[in-house]
């Protein structure tokens, strides 16, 4: 063989490979997801981000088995109408823990029908995007309650087990503190 030929075949060897090394993005890139909602609609989580006026969507990971998840849902909806009109969305992401898919879905949709709330709720019927996110391990564990702040671009700005720390991480995005004003 040629010198030449032996250097294409290198190149093309080394071409094939390199993009199974760089091919995955950091998890971290884009966080966006479609699931359907608890009335059968599709979500597009990217969808609701890019809205006009968005800048933070709360996506907060719910089992109904989970009672620090439950507590948290009267801070979600106060966080909800607070800052709906200053780019807050909140998004609760069922996660199926233990049940069968139908019986997930019914005591989801009947927990929330006796609860109701005024922004998304979604189930992630195969836990696809809760793996995706961390909070469902390859054991299918389930580590609750996560919640994960997102900004228009699906960049993660905060993931937190802590329901306080997420509306303080919201209240120091969407409202800041005016600078005071020094006199001379």
């Amino acid at each position: 063989m040629r010198p030449f030929r032996m250097t294409g075949v290198i190149l093309i060897a080394l071409f094939m490979w390199l993009p199974v090394v760089h091919a995955d993005p950091p998890v971290d890139s884009n966080r966006f997801f479609e699931l359907y909602d608890i009335e059968g609609r599709l979500f597009r989580l990217e969808q609701i981000a890019r809205e006009k006026g968005v800048k933070v969507v709360a996506v907060d990971f719910f089992w109904d088995g989970c009672e620090p998840c439950k507590k948290a849902l009267p801070k979600w909806q106060e966080l909800h109408d607070k800052f709906k009109d200053k780019g807050l969305k909140v998004v609760i992401v069922d996660v199926r823990a233990g049940d069968d898919i139908a019986t997930a879905k019914r005591k989801l949709k009947a927990y929330f029908k006796e609860h109701p709330v005024a922004f998304s709720v979604v189930f992630d019927k195969y836990n696809m995007v809760a793996k995706e996110y961390g909070v469902v391990a390859a054991d299918n564990s389930v580590s609750l309650p996560q919640i994960f702040l997102l900004d228009a671009q699906g960049q993660n700005l905060l993931q937190t087990a802590d329901c306080h720390k997420a509306a303080a991480r919201i209240e120091e995005l969407l409202a800041p503190q005016p600078l005071a004003v020094v006199s001379c």
